[in-house]
């Protein structure tokens, strides 16, 4: 007797699609890799959930004066690299209908930047800072509390989003692709969304490092 597939609930959908262009890769690179069975679905799945959940540094496309320590997820920067930012990008790549939330811990420098680029755009030859008119990132600035895009000058806001970075503090930064929204979480503290970007794009983690820099990205 066939039995027809139990109906999933809303939120099951909605994880579903959201993980459809992680389990698309997985499934990818077990076929191309040749690997002499099937990906059960099952495993295909839990591999997908825990790709989204947690992002990695991109070695290939992250700049060289940059050090990345993969065992534990972190940058750091020494005195020699300057006050030039220098950029370090995640391999997530969030589309529309999907929902990333990221968590990053400084341990050194308040000038650090973090926020997100356009997918296509890391590169490790970036030129200009990656929330200049030319790149169109989206960035909150340590030093200053102050949010970026399309330019080297502050965004329109009269005041600062928050407080300047400091060691210790942890910034969760929240990319909502259903409606676009960009927000940020500074330790205990909440903010309502800084951007809306364009849903249609896809957008990876960018962090902008210079002079004697280190953080840990922790999701």
């Amino acid at each position: 007797l066939s039995r027809s597939p139990p109906s999933m609930s809303a939120d099951d959908q909605h994880d579903l699609s959201q993980m459809q262009p992680c389990r698309l890769l997985v499934s990818g690179f077990s076929k191309r890799c040749s690997l002499p069975f099937c990906t059960p679905v099952v495993i295909t799945h839990l591999i997908a959930r825990y790709c989204i959940d947690k992002d990695i540094w991109d070695f290939m496309c992250t700049h060289p004066q940059i050090q990345i320590n993969q065992d534990t997820n972190t940058l750091s920067t020494n005195s020699n690299i300057g006050w030039s930012y220098c950029h370090a990008f995640g391999t997530c790549r969030i589309q529309k209908n999907m929902t990333k939330r990221w968590r990053i811990q400084i341990k050194r420098s308040s000038w650090t930047v973090v926020g997100i680029i356009e997918s296509h755009l890391c590169s490790r030859n970036l030129v200009g800072n990656f929330y200049d008119q030319h790149n169109n990132g989206y960035g909150l600035k340590g030093m200053d509390g102050r949010v970026f895009h399309s330019g080297n000058r502050p965004d329109w806001r009269d005041e600062p989003l928050c407080m300047l970075f400091s060691a210790g503090d942890d910034i969760e930064m929240t990319l909502n692709m259903n409606d676009g929204s960009l927000s940020y979480r500074i330790n205990e503290t909440s903010y309502p969304p800084s951007f809306f970007v364009d849903i249609n794009q896809e957008f990876s983690l960018c962090c902008a490092l210079c002079k004697d820099a280190e953080l840990i990205l922790l999701k």
